[in-house]
């Protein structure tokens, strides 16, 4: 199979005892034999040991039969044979004409589309993943017992098309390197790509590949190690998150530290990276544009991330060619960043409502199954009698022995809402001896940092008594401590009058404020206090009620 404007050699295999002394090239146009004679800019003729005639550019004017006639110094010729013929000559020497008689069709490059050749959509392609930046070969397999006279390389994009292979970001991709290589891949080399190579017999083989471009390497191993995470539970809330995701092409996860969020912003990631969605984590401090010009990606928004200018201003550019690119966005939000992310009016539902609350959401049979996969992947018994060895202190240190769990302590832990999220919590239990050595007080009682902060915070207020931050403050952790949840409500309209009342208790007064006001202004001075205190060891979180 010739390819129009290939300079096409045609050999003529001679085997002779005596000398070769002509050749002579002929080529059949309707019926009618035409000598060739050899010129310059068409026809080259060797007379070697294999005579040969060289056509340059071959066009639809070349195609036909080709005929080749040897004449030794005998003089013996056949000017119509088809095939190999044997003569002996008069002295009785063996002399073989052979004739090449070949039909060469013209084989237009500009008709090598993906219109002629089946590709079976539904095969699976061979998988290439790349990071981004680093070089990458696609190898196709080849027919080492044939010719390859053709090397086509496609990219689907709207529609398959072919590679200009000119571009100096690749290389390869001709008969004596079939394979890919690019170099320096970027995001816009990711998709599907298509390899047919033809041999001189017309056989053709075909290959799919699929090249995925790695953006940002540290989601991506994040990733790799949730999808071997064995401990992780979906949990039923997902459903809902999935649901608003497909709908809004955005959704935000909000409850307090240890809920879950990272881990469903991961089980979306992975799911969404299995669809071929670029999946990558948002720096609000670089260009916007790194995020707006690029398609089919999931971008994820840690809570850590942003400020209330940089939210808006990155939404106000991405709202405008979310649909159209098929971007979609999954920001994580901490109670206190509520107020944050709800003033950005970009975040405007289709339908439904783009918030999920992690608190709370988990079922006591979630619960329950989420704690035994821990105590599975930290190596703890679980005694179905209503026995444990972690009462005795002696446990703690000792590593010989194995840590027993009952079987009814369980059932108890999986109806308690910790002071921090359940997930974490129940991470921390299995993972530390001193912990599962408190039960299911763990999960009720306030934690040791949290009690040397009230001690902290009282030493300071009782020192300087005037000095009114420091005894809200010291209130307030009281006020979380003494709570049955270890929550602080800030729309429970009688929360300033229990602060009052604990003033009066600790501190021998009672507050007066500067100026009288609503119950939104009343609580402000809690605010800044909760607020204050984020930036330390505790995490307080607020539980804001729906209007």
């Amino acid at each position: 199979m010739i390819l129009n404007g290939d300079n096409v050699k045609i050999e003529c295999n001679v085997q002779s005892y005596i000398p070769v002394r002509s050749v002579t090239w002929l080529k059949v146009i309707d019926g009618e034999i035409i000598q060739i004679t050899a010129s310059e800019n068409k026809y080259q003729i060797d007379f070697m040991n294999r005579p040969s005639l060289t056509i340059d550019n071959f066009n639809d004017e070349d195609q036909g039969k080709y005929r080749c006639i040897v004449k030794n110094v005998v003089g013996l010729r056949n000017e119509m044979f088809v095939s190999c013929r044997i003569f002996v000559s008069r002295f009785g020497w063996l002399t073989k004409f052979v004739s090449v008689l070949q039909h060469i069709p013209a084989f237009h490059t500009e008709d090598i589309t993906l219109h002629n050749y089946d590709i079976d959509s539904q095969s699976k392609p061979t998988l290439y993943i790349v990071y981004k930046g680093d070089d990458i070969t696609m190898e196709q397999h080849i027919n080492g017992r044939q010719k390859l006279v053709a090397v086509k390389w496609f990219k689907e994009s709207d529609k398959w098309t072919e590679l200009d292979l000119s571009n100096e970001q690749y290389t390869g991709g001709v008969p004596n390197c079939p394979y890919l290589t690019i170099k320096a891949t970027t995001v816009e080399n990711a998709g599907k790509y298509f390899c047919l190579l033809i041999y001189d017999n017309e056989d053709t083989q075909k290959a799919l590949f699929k090249l995925k471009i790695i953006p940002q390497v540290k989601i991506y191993k994040a990733l790799c190690k949730h999808r071997e995470n064995k401990t992780f539970l979906r949990p039923a809330i997902f459903e809902t998150i999935d649901k608003q995701m497909k709908e809004n092409n955005i959704v935000v996860i909000t409850g307090r530290e240890g809920t879950g969020k990272s881990k469903i912003c991961l089980e979306l990631a992975s799911i969404y990276d299995e669809k071929d969605y670029m999946v990558l984590t948002v720096d609000l401090s670089e260009n916007y544009t790194i995020y707006t010009d690029i398609a089919n990606a999931l971008l994820i928004i840690d809570d850590n991330q942003y400020t209330q200018d940089s939210l808006n201003t990155f939404m106000k550019h991405l709202l405008p060619v979310m649909l159209e690119r098929n971007i979609k966005v999954i920001l994580s939000c901490r109670y206190l960043d509520l107020e944050i992310v709800s003033s950005v009016s970009e975040i405007i539902p289709f339908t439904g409502e783009p918030f999920i609350d992690m608190n709370s959401c988990l079922t006591p049979e979630e619960k329950e199954e989420m704690l035994r996969r821990y105590i599975k992947e930290n190596n703890i018994a679980i005694s179905a009698a209503n026995v444990s060895n972690l009462v005795n202190p002696k446990i703690i240190t000792d590593l010989s022995e194995q840590d027993k769990i009952a079987n009814e302590t369980i059932k108890v832990i999986r109806n308690k809402e910790p002071w921090k999220g359940f997930p974490l919590c129940a991470s921390l239990f299995c993972s530390e001896r001193k912990f599962l050595h408190l039960g299911e007080k763990y999960f009720t009682n306030p934690p040791r940092h949290l009690v040397e902060e009230l001690k902290e915070l009282y030493e300071a207020a009782r020192k300087k008594s005037n000095c009114i931050d420091k005894i809200n403050d010291y209130c307030i952790l009281v006020y979380i401590m003494n709570n049955k949840n270890h929550q602080l409500d800030l729309n429970d309209p009688t929360l300033r009058r229990k602060i009052d009342e604990l003033y009066q208790i600790l501190f021998h007064f009672k507050y007066i404020y500067e100026k009288l006001g609503s119950n939104d202004d009343q609580k402000k001075s809690i605010e800044e206090a909760v607020h204050r205190m984020t930036n330390k060891t505790l995490e307080v979180y607020l539980k804001i009620a729906s209007t």
